[in-house]
């Protein structure tokens, strides 16, 4: 059912050309929710209160929530007979509420009560969206513990939740997912409009799974499809490379490691043993303008991690310069993610930074940390690199930030685990950076 109102409503957002204010007089052209406001009115998804007024604040209601779904199921007949003791037949709402526990979207409390004017909470609306939703496209359930109230979502909600976090229909505020609180009117129409929204972009946007070797924005993009499961990518700049393990039907993205000039971009499967050959090579020149890209591009570690974007705003403060909130960023990996010395004698080769592991389950090595810092400043726009080399005689990885054109060096690897170190391991002095030696950074 969902496709179909999606198609229709995608034709109906092309006409749309005024603003909320233009019908609402308390809905301020520059307020967060205005654009939904417009959206949903202009699509017939939700109306007034009357008096020229949207009431933006107000809680939504069951009876609100089912019958603006049935609207967009295109008013369809019911049986006449009342569903519910507390739903009588001259309800406005009646048809909606009979069509949403005829198609099991929504249902009562029990003894035959459907509660119409009891708030609908922001978990209670998450659920009722995901029984709504047609499609099964999969959701990361570990995003609700980037959330401040990830653990306040009740059991029964949970899966329903995170679809919704995992699909950006729901984002909480300064990271704190409010899961229990009434969602009110302004809340419903961008939420509705997000998954509206979301499913045209899905229609819309198919890509091509062959192998392939692209460069956007500063970013290579290597995939390869086949028949072999040992594939290796090289990025080569005259006598410097460096070599990433590929896995057979991902997608993969990777800075410019070595700043602008000439690359070779290859692409290659296993034949046998230690034999490779070459499936795709590609030569590519990267200018000035592409490599700042490449340094702030935060897809090229992880494409699409959505929790972390979700952590870094819930720790980023405006009020605070760049420097400060990188320090905030540090400080809480420093703080919240422990060294995993039970993977430290047993890291295969080509090994590349798990985000995923260090984000939700709080621990990780030296490429780890310093993945997870430069990420979550690539969030923000801040240029940052991962640098492997070496501590003394020791292989190791920090992170190189650029903050208001100066270089800060940051090993949040040492910081966590120093007695101390926090402060001494970000944005190292001298003395204490003249201990390492870099070999490569991407």
């Amino acid at each position: 059912m969902k496709k179909l109102v999606s198609v229709v409503l995608f034709c109906c957002i092309l006409l749309c050309t005024l603003s909320a204010n233009a019908y609402f007089v308390d809905v301020d052209s520059g307020a967060w929710y205005a654009e939904a406001v417009g959206y949903v009115y202009d699509n017939g998804i939700m109306s007034g209160v009357g008096n020229d007024r949207f009431s933006p604040d107000t809680t939504f209601s069951r009876a609100m929530l089912a019958q603006v779904l049935y609207r967009l199921e295109g008013s369809p007949s019911v049986d006449g007979a009342d569903p519910y003791d507390d739903v009588g037949e001259t309800a406005w709402y009646h048809d909606a509420v009979a069509w949403t526990r005829d198609a099991g979207i929504m249902s009562g409390y029990g003894n035959n009560l459907f509660g119409p004017d009891d708030k609908i909470t922001r978990e209670q609306l998450a659920v009722v969206l995901y029984r709504y939703d047609s499609l099964d496209d999969g959701y990361d359930p570990r995003i609700l513990d980037v959330f401040r109230g990830g653990t306040q979502v009740s059991s029964w909600a949970r899966d329903a939740m995170a679809w919704a976090v995992d699909h950006r229909l729901m984002a909480g505020s300064n990271s704190n997912l409010m899961p229990r609180k009434g969602a009110s009117r302004a809340e419903v129409a961008t939420i509705l409009m997000r998954y509206l929204e979301y499913d045209v972009s899905l229609d819309d946007e198919v890509r091509d799974t062959e192998s392939y070797i692209e460069v956007q924005d500063g970013i290579v993009r290597f995939r390869y499809e086949g028949d072999v499961d040992k594939i290796k990518a090289r990025i080569i700049s005259g006598d410097r490379l460096t070599t990433y393990n590929l896995e057979n039907g991902r997608d993969y993205s990777y800075t410019f490691p070595y700043g602008p000039g000439s690359y070779d971009l290859v692409l290659y499967e296993n034949t046998s043993g230690n034999k490779y050959r070459r499936v795709i090579e590609r030569a590519y020149e990267l200018g000035d303008v592409e490599n700042d890209l490449s340094l702030t591009s935060y897809s090229s570690y992880y494409p699409g991690f959505y929790g972390l974007e979700l952590l870094v705003d819930g720790l980023w403060d405006d009020g605070l310069d760049d420097y400060a909130n990188v320090r905030r960023l540090y400080d809480w990996i420093t703080a919240n993610v422990a060294y995993d010395y039970d993977r430290v004698d047993d890291v295969p080769s080509g090994y590349m930074p798990d985000l995923e592991t260090a984000l939700y389950d709080r621990k990780g090595l030296c490429l780890d940390y310093a993945g997870l810092l430069c990420t979550m400043c690539r969030c923000k726009g801040i240029p940052a690199q991962i640098v492997v080399g070496y501590f003394g005689d020791t292989c190791h990885a920090w992170s190189e930030i650029t903050i208001d054109g100066g270089e800060t060096y940051a090993d949040a690897t040492f910081g966590s685990s120093s007695r101390g170190g926090r402060d001494k391991f970000f944005d190292m002095d001298e003395k204490t950076y003249g201990g390492y030696s870099e070999d490569y950074r991407f």
